[in-house]
């Protein structure tokens, strides 16, 4: 098993070209390769130029830094990641305005463990209904002071009873 404790650029290509994998799952599986995040405090551009539609488990549960994880060195082409089937997360992972900023493509998202600093989805626009449940229903109580930025796009695609659960865990949606 691969575990950084610093993931910084680790899949970060300058000339733009990144590695496109389509399915980093698979490609994981058939090459007996195990990527664990669980010991990584910091994730700053780590995933930006690796090209993939499918992630499994992202551990960042440890976390304290995760500017630009999904930043595409090429500009104009959007990162193309759709599903995450597991972002772990808890109380000490620091979410960035950045984090899912170039995750313009993201569709799919389970979350487990706490969401409970800021966090941003807002150009994650084609996120689907159950990703933003997953979203708010991992969300921390009893907090004052936080935002989910979810954006226009994605607070249309929930009522006011799935709203009133982020403000009702002291949550503000913007």
């Amino acid at each position: 098993p691969i575990r950084p404790t610093n993931a910084y650029l680790m899949f970060y290509v300058n000339d733009g070209s990144g590695v496109k994998i389509d399915d980093f799952v698979a490609f994981c599986e058939e090459n007996n390769v195990v990527l664990d995040f669980s010991q990584c405090t910091n994730a700053q551009h780590a995933l930006g130029s690796l090209h993939t539609c499918h992630h499994g488990i992202l551990d960042f549960s440890k976390a304290t830094s995760m500017e630009q994880l999904f930043y595409s060195h090429q500009f104009g082409q959007p990162q193309s990641i759709t599903t995450i089937d597991e972002f772990i997360s808890s109380e000490v992972t620091n979410y960035h305005s950045s984090t899912f900023q170039f995750a313009i493509n993201l569709t799919n998202i389970t979350f487990s463990g706490v969401i409970a600093k800021n966090i941003d989805f807002s150009k994650c626009t084609k996120l689907a209904h159950d990703s933003l449940m997953s979203i708010i229903n991992h969300l921390k109580s009893g907090v004052s002071g936080l935002t989910v930025t979810l954006g226009s796009t994605n607070l249309a695609k929930l009522t006011d009873a799935e709203k009133a659960i982020a403000t009702e865990k002291g949550w503000t949606l913007a």
